[in-house]
């Protein structure tokens, strides 16, 4: 009778760890084909040449806003002209190693150079978002009469107190564009969603399509530029902006150091601009602004907004060292002030 029991028990156990076994299998044949399809878009994303609208929606905690857009992409090349919403007439993009502005009838804006080529970026984070990131394929779509694919990147160590960020990509069937992008916070809750339609392989593309880098580098000798972007030129920052910046004794698992760079505000005049250092896991970025305390900053809920374009995310101000930090990232707040607290930056 004993035997028996044995017997049962060790049966049934078998059955679980087969059962055991058979979920992770199939978990793994995800993760193996939402990776493959991941590798593809980012391919795609990058060579090909097509225009498109896009439509953008941002969520504010219960409302929404939209906004659309026509896209026109080339190898290393990005053309941006909203059509409707808060940036109707704005036209903006990047051409090699630099990011430009527009308004309707005004002049363009050099808004920022960088030191890696937007593909160039791409691949260096898409390695990293793969390190800290796991992909898992989610089943079959149609999005505008367009079979797609569904993915979805979520991390695998998410920091205190977070659930995300992660993000669900539509990967086209037929050329691997991503059709469509829901964006969730480290709460777990929408933010955004981007869409493409009207998708044109062979789009006619002019001189007027996208600025030229030499006519960019010309606007930016005369009026200079909000963002500078300088790797990893500790030096060359603490000259432009009087502010040394060092490594933060503690960042939160998978980030690592990405670039170092200034920022300028309009409404600045001719004070220096601030410094800034950055840190990506491939999908997350945490911007440090370090700035003079007298720096036109102002206080508004859900966070610190001023005239300056800090970025989205949840941002936090700090004083310290004599100076004021802005940190910036999809991060809890606790976790954003532990980055600041943990750094070392001085007036140069």
């Amino acid at each position: 009778m004993r035997s028996s029991f044995r017997f049962a028990s060790l049966f049934v156990s078998a059955l679980l760890l087969l059962a055991a076994l058979s979920v992770w299998n199939v978990r793994r044949q995800s993760s193996v084909r939402a990776t493959e399809l991941l590798k593809r878009t980012m391919r795609a994303d990058n060579d090909l040449t097509y225009a498109a609208t896009s439509t953008v929606t941002a969520m504010y905690g219960t409302g929404a806003v939209d906004s659309v857009a026509r896209v026109v992409r080339a190898p290393r090349k990005l053309s941006i002209t909203y059509l409707s919403g808060d940036r109707k007439g704005l036209n903006s993009g990047y051409n090699e190693r630099w990011f430009w502005r527009k308004n309707q009838n005004a002049p363009m804006q050099a808004y920022a150079e960088v030191k890696l080529r937007p593909d160039e970026m791409a691949e260096h984070r898409f390695a990293l978002m793969m390190q800290n990131y796991r992909a898992y394929w989610l089943g079959e779509d149609t999005i505008n009469g367009r079979p797609s694919d569904i993915v979805e990147v979520r991390p695998t160590n998410p920091v205190d107190g977070a659930r995300g960020p992660f993000k669900r990509l539509w990967i086209d069937r037929e050329t691997g564009l991503s059709l469509r992008n829901d964006f969730f916070n480290y709460q777990k809750q929408p933010v955004m969603k981007t869409e493409i339609s009207q998708i044109d392989l062979n789009p006619k593309i002019d001189n007027a399509t996208f600025a030229t880098p030499a006519a960019m580098f010309k606007v930016a000798s005369k009026d200079g530029w909000t963002a500078e972007e300088m790797g990893n030129d500790v030096n060359g920052v603490a000259l432009k902006s009087g502010i040394r910046l060092a490594t933060p004794k503690y960042l939160p698992q998978g980030f690592h150091f990405d670039a170092v760079g200034v920022h300028h505000c309009a409404d600045w005049g001719k004070a220096k601009p601030a410094a800034l250092t950055r840190y990506i896991d491939g999908l997350n970025a945490v911007t440090i602004f370090a700035m003079p305390p007298q720096a036109n900053i102002e206080k508004a809920s859900g966070g610190t907004r001023g005239a300056c374009d800090f970025g989205p995310g949840t941002m936090i101000t700090v004083q310290k060292n004599g100076l004021q930090f802005v940190a910036v990232g999809d991060l809890p707040p606790v976790t954003l002030k532990r980055v600041v607290a943990s750094m070392d930056a001085r007036k140069n």
